[in-house]
C-alpha cells in the first residue's frame, strides 16, 4: 500500500482499534519499513488521542443515548423556526408555480426594486438641485443682487471687507 492510503487507514480504522488480521499486519509491515508514517501516527495520536486520556469517562446504556437524540428531534420537530418556515413556504410555492412563471416574477421583481431604487435616486437629485437653486437665491439676496444679475451702482458691496472677499 501506498503512504497516503497507510495514513488514511491510520486516522479512521487503526487509532480506533478497528484493525484485524491481514490490515494490522500490512500496517504494522509498513510502519516498522517507514519512518514517514511512523512519524505521522505518532502526531495523529497526540493531537487526536491523547487530549481524551485525561477527560471525565461518561458511560451511557445506549437505552440512554438513544433516548436522547430521540428527545433531541422531537424539540426540534415541536419548534420550527421562523427561517426555517419561510424556506419551506418558499419551496412550497416554488414547487406550486412552473419555472417559467417562476422565473418571470423574479424577473419582475427586480424591474420593480430597481425602478423604485432609481425613482428615489432621482428624487434625491432634484431636491439637491432645487437646495442649491435656492441656495443661489439666498446668495443674491444678501448680495443685492437679486433683479439684475448684476450688483447694484452704489460705490460697491458695502465695507473693505466684503469688497476683498467678494
Amino acid at each position: 500500500m501506498k503512504c497516503e492510503q497507510i495514513q488514511e487507514l491510520l486516522l479512521t480504522d487503526y487509532l480506533d482499534g478497528q484493525l484485524d488480521g491481514e490490515g494490522l499486519k500490512s500496517i504494522e509491515q509498513h510502519l516498522s519499513d517507514c519512518p514517514g508514517c511512523r512519524e505521522f501516527l505518532a502526531v495523529a495520536r497526540k493531537i487526536t488521542v491523547e487530549p481524551f486520556y485525561s477527560s471525565k469517562k461518561v458511560f451511557l446504556s445506549q437505552e440512554d443515548v438513544w433516548h436522547r437524540i430521540k428527545q433531541q428531534i422531537e424539540k426540534e420537530h415541536s419548534q420550527p423556526s421562523l427561517s426555517h418556515r419561510l424556506a419551506e413556504m418558499i419551496l412550497g410555492l416554488k414547487e406550486l408555480v412552473p419555472k417559467p412563471a417562476w422565473a418571470l416574477s423574479i424577473m419582475v421583481a427586480g424591474v420593480i426594486l430597481t425602478a423604485v431604487y432609481f425613482n428615489s435616486w432621482n428624487r434625491q437629485e432634484m431636491v439637491q438641485t432645487a437646495s442649491s437653486e435656492d441656495n443661489g437665491q439666498y446668495i443674491a439676496y444678501f448680495t443685492d443682487d437679486v433683479g439684475s444679475g448684476q450688483p447694484e451702482d452704489n460705490g460697491g458691496y458695502g465695507t473693505a471687507i466684503e469688497e476683498y472677499f467678494l
